[in-house]
């Protein structure tokens, strides 16, 4: 099974493209009223601007939906074509699944990842430079504070855009796992869509939640390091569960 066309396949597709959109939609609508007003951007830096898509969108409540949408079902599409019988004998087992899985990672980090910049660029073009002085009230007390003032307000954006990717990455794998298990293609989605939203009502308001780790906006978040810490706790769990139930579903294929 070759690497690299499996990964564009999964890069270059129009569920892809309409998750991306999407997302771009999402994180932009609430950032409307700031990019019309003159006097908005003529008086206020990208960062506080940036604080309204990251706050004020829905994307959070969905965003395991948009890290599946690409790519996550194509396991699901090649066990039902009977594609994957036909794979498992150019290939061994563990390598189809591993494979499968980077693919669906790689298209779940590009669907957040790549509206998450594009909204960030609009702020840099239309709005001034962050300074200290200006530094939205937002960003005081966070992990984020000593980076803007230490870095620079660039390197926020663009290790939130790799925070997003990571999240995207992690989070696509779910799908993958209902894909193993059910035997209709909206299932792959909803499934793991309302144990996302069980978890949120469980511990949505402890530091346990996965969507706190998406651009750690928390101010209880001490550092990156915890952050990245608990996402590849969460990624070694999902990769250990998508293992085990792609094996089980390819031995029945």
């Amino acid at each position: 099974m070759a690497v690299m066309r499996e990964v564009r396949n999964g890069l270059f597709n129009k569920w892809l493209l309409l998750s991306a959109l999407t997302a771009f939609f999402v994180l932009v609508t609430p950032c409307f009223e700031l990019i019309f007003d003159t006097y908005a951007f003529t008086q206020l830096d990208y960062l506080y601007y940036m604080t309204f898509a990251e706050s004020f969108s829905g994307l959070h409540p969905f965003a395991i939906l948009f890290c599946m949408l690409p790519y996550a079902a194509s396991f699901f599409d090649e066990r039902k074509s009977g594609y994957t019988q036909y794979a498992l004998l150019r290939a061994p087992r563990r390598r189809y699944i591993a494979v499968k899985m980077l693919a669906v990672s790689c298209a779940g980090a590009a669907a957040l990842a790549l509206p998450y910049i594009a909204v960030a660029l609009i702020g840099v073009i239309l709005f001034l430079p962050v300074t200290a002085q200006t530094l939205s009230g937002y960003y005081i007390g966070t992990l984020w504070e000593p980076i803007i003032l230490g870095w620079g307000p660039g390197w926020v954006i663009a290790i939130k855009a790799g925070l997003m990717a990571l999240f995207g990455a992690v989070w696509a794998l779910p799908g993958l796992i209902s894909a193993s298990f059910f035997s209709t293609r909206l299932a792959v989605f909803v499934v793991p869509l309302v144990c996302y939203q069980a978890l949120w009502t469980a511990v949505g308001s402890s530091l346990w939640f996965p969507m706190e780790y998406m651009i750690a906006r928390s101010s209880l978040i001490p550092s990156l390091l915890m952050v990245l810490g608990r996402q590849m706790m969460y990624a070694a769990a999902l990769v250990a569960l998508c293992a085990i139930s792609m094996n089980w579903r390819c031995k029945h294929a």
